[in-house]
């Protein structure tokens, strides 16, 4: 069997990238920045934009064989509202949204 690798607390990217995006609702243009890291046996989603106004992402989590589900409430950033079982929207709050799992 293999070992585990030893987890020394250090942060790791896993993946980072950036899209394009146009508000529809506040008719403005902008870059969301998308960045998943691990630390400490956690994963961190962290999402930063640069279009003005007020921003919310629409998201869920996805599984292969049941498809997606709304996040249980212990993941959720303030002021989420749970759209149904499949859903959660959150709002960005100076630019920037984080959920750690």
């Amino acid at each position: 069997g293999g070992k585990k690798k030893a987890d020394d607390g250090k942060k790791r990217i896993l993946d980072e990238f950036d899209h394009d995006i146009n508000s529809k609702h506040e008719g403005q243009s902008g870059k969301i920045h998308v960045e998943v890291s691990k630390q400490s046996g956690k994963i961190t989603c962290v999402v930063t934009s640069t279009v003005p106004g007020q921003l919310w992402m629409h998201w869920g989590f996805a599984q292969r064989d049941t498809g997606w589900y709304s996040p249980p409430e212990k993941f959720l950033p303030p002021d989420t509202k749970k759209i149904d079982d499949k859903a959660s929207q959150s709002p960005f709050k100076d630019g920037k949204i984080t959920v750690t799992v």
